[in-house]
């Protein structure tokens, strides 16, 4: 059976539009200033550190998911669906605090990014104990 998401919920679902769209569109502009910034200015990432690597991936992977998220709050999709979104919503917030954590000590403003990573986890939360109640 095929069920658009939140259709029950109109205020939630353009919260939730709202703030996939800034997460989006976020982690996507500091994963471009990560590339761009770090890479010529930090000789760490020139001396290929991994896990500097890895965190400009996870921003691209976070910013590319919460895209995916965003389309499936519109379209009608299926339970497996559903299940690929929960996770990609878990998977994506997850990044966004792994980035945010690795460089809070260069750029101060991470702790946004912090903070919407935690609330996106919490509100999934809710939502997966709401859906089992």
């Amino acid at each position: 059976m095929d069920l658009i998401m939140y259709n029950d919920n109109r205020l939630f679902k353009f919260f939730l539009l709202f703030l996939k769209l800034i997460s989006a569109i976020g982690t996507i502009l500091i994963a471009f200033t990560l590339i761009k910034n770090a890479i010529d200015n930090y000789s760490i990432t020139k001396a290929g550190s991994l896990i500097l690597n890895i965190s400009i991936y996870a921003a691209l992977a976070s910013g590319a998911l919460n895209i995916f998220q965003v389309i499936c709050l519109f379209v009608p999709i299926n339970n497996l669906f559903r299940i690929i979104y929960i996770v990609s919503v878990f998977v994506s917030n997850a990044f966004l605090i792994f980035v945010s954590v690795i460089w809070l000590s260069v750029y101060q403003f991470m702790f946004l990014g912090i903070s919407l990573g935690l609330l996106g986890l919490i509100l999934i939360s809710f939502q997966v104990k709401k859906r089992r109640d």
